[in-house]
């Protein structure tokens, strides 16, 4: 019997050897490939393998469950994710919702509510598999079933550089599967052609991506269902390399708004101790990928970008009248002030006492 592939993550050990040892997965369809104690580890393992499921604690150590989330959207996002949430988690659901999660469990984790799920997610990937099984059949039955084979293969890897937003990569991808395909006798190529049409769809369905008007789906289907022999085979190059493009002008809007988000919430916390881990956890991406784009973006690391918006509110707070120095260190998040005073000196280029004594001579 094939089974799902399933990896559980859950920070705290007891929780998460439970859902692996003592929950029937085999009898409902799946097998559990790995368990993790952090969204940081599930990312760095989808990085190099595979899996159908993703069952991931909400809260965990360094990155969430909704950083799990989004990170399987933008970059795998034929994977399910099903989330664990507490009830003062709540308003994480909706969150994860909208990020790509297919369902959630409350805590206290019960047997029955994850057999629930996971059959009725069972369904859902038995028939999406039906579905899948019935093209790839009808193509293999041809007489170059070898041609179409290789076709498919490529088509795989030209979906998924597609959906990821890579419009370079997607390009080279396409000129492979745009040479294998011309190696097909052309009988078979309009229903290899809408095979690769209707999986790259269908990956953009599930991965909740929005696309421009002109390139949804059923205006696709019209471009290419008006044009016949070579002129096919081009018009449907260039849906595919339109939506890569598309998809990739999309998420470096997406990094911009991550960015103003970032900015606004650094603003409104200084005063507590937060970090890089919790920012990213806060925009729904993993550390790296985080730390990456805001210094693109901005030219500067978050590390140093938090210094920089603690000693200019510092600052601030120190020309609008005589707060004391302990006072100033801890409306900015620090609650050493020897160590407060020395990045102050550090940014600055003078104490808090040579500060005040030139603000009184202006």
């Amino acid at each position: 019997m094939e089974y799902y592939k399933l990896i559980i993550a859950d920070d705290e050990r007891m929780i998460r050897k439970g859902l692996v040892n003592n929950i029937k997965w085999n009898d409902m369809g799946f097998e559990v490939v790995g368990d993790f104690i952090d969204g940081e580890d599930v990312i760095a393992w989808l990085k190099e393998q595979n899996a159908d499921v993703v069952f991931t604690d909400v809260s965990m150590c360094q990155v969430s469950g909704l950083a799990v989330a989004r990170w399987v959207r933008e970059n795998k996002p034929w994977i399910r994710v099903v989330i664990i949430s507490g009830y003062k988690e709540f308003e994480y659901v909706k969150e994860a919702i909208q990020v790509g999660a297919v369902d959630y469990i409350l805590k206290p984790v019960k047997p029955q509510e994850i057999e629930k799920v996971f059959r009725k997610l069972k369904e859902e990937l038995d028939q999406e598999k039906r579905k899948k099984d019935k093209n790839v059949n009808a193509l293999f039955s041809y007489r170059d079933d070898v041609e179409c084979a290789k076709v498919l293969e490529i088509e795989d890897g030209l979906i998924e550089t597609v959906v990821s937003g890579n419009s370079e990569k997607s390009e080279n991808v396409y000129q492979s599967w745009n040479t294998a395909i011309h190696k097909v006798l052309w009988e078979y190529v309009p229903l290899l052609i809408l095979h690769a049409i209707d999986e790259l769809y269908d990956r953009i369905d599930r991965s909740g991506i929005h696309l421009s008007e002109d390139l949804e789906k059923d205006a696709s289907y019209r471009k290419i269902s008006s044009v016949w022999g070579e002129e096919l085979i081009e018009k449907a190059g260039e849906i595919i390399c339109d939506i890569a493009a598309d998809i990739e002008s999309r998420k470096s809007t997406l990094a911009e708004n991550v960015i103003v988000k970032a900015r606004e919430y650094i603003d409104k916390h200084l005063a507590e101790n937060f970090g890089v881990e919790d920012l990213a956890a806060y925009v729904f991406l993993n550390r790296s990928y985080f730390s990456r784009e805001f210094k693109n973006e901005t030219g500067v690391s978050v590390t140093d970008y938090i210094i920089q918006r603690r000693m200019e509110k510092a600052a601030e707070l120190i020309r609008l009248g005589e707060l004391p120095t302990e006072k100033v260190a801890e409306m900015v998040g620090y609650t050493d002030v020897k160590y407060f005073q020395r990045s102050f000196k550090k940014y600055t280029g003078c104490t808090i006492r040579e500060y005040r004594n030139l603000l009184r001579k202006e």
